[in-house]
Parts: structure tokens; sequence; C-alpha cells
């Protein structure tokens, strides 16, 4: 898939930078789909991207969230060359994806031959790290940002189910009680001790009448 590259696609590269990197550089090809990285696993190259679009995903609280698009032209992984030993995120080809992997030894070897190639990498090197850095931190800081809304809204609707709970019990309670009172009321009203008991003075009283 590398044979035929669009170098129009490939912003600051002309052909020739492009025919300088195959002869030094390892061509790679993904289908979509593909992870190419893995976030946290050890970084060994840096990928200039020939053609096809990779999406860039970062973990934040357990889930995955793509936090940005790659395409044609990019640098994936510059610090890689300056020292980095790990990915900082996933890379997963969102089409098919084209690209040539350097290795810190290959770009010691660029730099090595002192040509205005090397210059010009180099160059793209320092301004694409910068750029990658600076995109990373604003995304990194979107996510947490997103991720603090996301925690507070769980916690706000936790609060309102717990006080619509607390509400429910204390209602129930309520009527339960009121319930106690009538069902206690009928039982006095119903039961024969419930009946007021007579005095001897009126037994004698109603005897007296009955023997006149």
């Amino acid at each position: 898939m590398t044979a035929s590259v669009d170098v129009a696609k490939l912003p600051r590269w002309s052909d020739s930078d492009i025919r300088q990197l195959r002869k030094i550089a390892t061509a790679r090809s993904f289908r979509a789909g593909a992870v190419i990285a893995r976030e946290g696993t050890p970084a060994k190259e840096c990928r200039l991207l020939l053609s096809g679009e990779v999406a860039v995903a970062k973990e934040v609280d357990g889930q995955t969230r793509i936090v940005g698009m790659l395409r044609a032209g990019a640098l994936i992984g510059q610090l890689t060359l300056v020292g980095a030993d790990q990915h900082e995120a996933t890379l997963q080809a969102h089409t098919d994806v084209d690209l040539l992997a350097l290795t810190a030894t290959d770009y010691a070897a660029i730099l090595a031959s002192g040509s205005d190639f090397a210059a010009r990498f180099q160059r793209s090197i320092a301004i694409g790290g910068i750029r990658q850095l600076r995109q990373a931190t604003i995304a990194a800081a979107e996510l947490m940002a997103r991720a603090r809304h996301e925690k507070r809204a769980q916690g706000a609707a936790l609060v309102v189910a717990s006080k619509k709970r607390k509400h429910f019990a204390a209602t129930l309670q309520v009527a339960l009680s009121e319930l106690s009172v009538e069902l206690l009321g009928l039982t006095t009203a119903e039961s024969p001790e419930a009946v007021k008991p007579t005095s001897n003075a009126d037994n004698a009283g109603r005897l007296g009448k009955s023997s006149e």
C-alpha cells in the first residue's frame, strides 16, 4: 500500500523528503481498526503518517476516550526520538493507514548526514513535538474537566435519590402511624371492655323502680 503517496496531502514534506525517509525508515501498513500502539506500552518508533487517519485515544476513569484524529503528514511520537519510553496514548487506524516508522537509531543517522534534509527533519520534529505536547495538554484538561462534571452530576443524582427515599420513608411512617391510630380506635370502640360499667347505686335505683 505504500507504493504511491500523494505528497500534496503531506504538509511540510516534499517528494525528496519522502524518498530520503524511505531509505532509512521502515514502511508499515495497517487496516482500519488495527491498533498501531497501545497506551502505556514501550515506545520505540516515531511515525510519519503517509495516508489515512489515525485516532488518538486516552484512558480516563476506566473508559477509553478519543481525544484527537491525525491525518496524512502528521508525525506521531516524536518524543520517542529524544527519550520518551512509553506511549502516552493509544493509536488506532481509523481508516487503512500507510506510515513510515523511524527509531532513535534512524533519527541519529539522519542527523549525522548533515544534509539540508536533516536540518528540515530536525526542525519538523521539534515543531511537531511542541504542537503534540500542547494538544495533549489541552485534550487532557478537557477530559479531566468532563470527568469532574460527570462525577458531580452523578453525585447530585445520588443526593436527589437519597432525599426522595427519605421523604418516601417519612411519608410511609406517618401513614402507618395514622393507620395504627385508626385501627386502635376501631378496636377500642368495638371491645366489650369499652362499655361503661354500671355502679351499684345505679343498679339499686333500677331495682327500686321495678318494685314500684
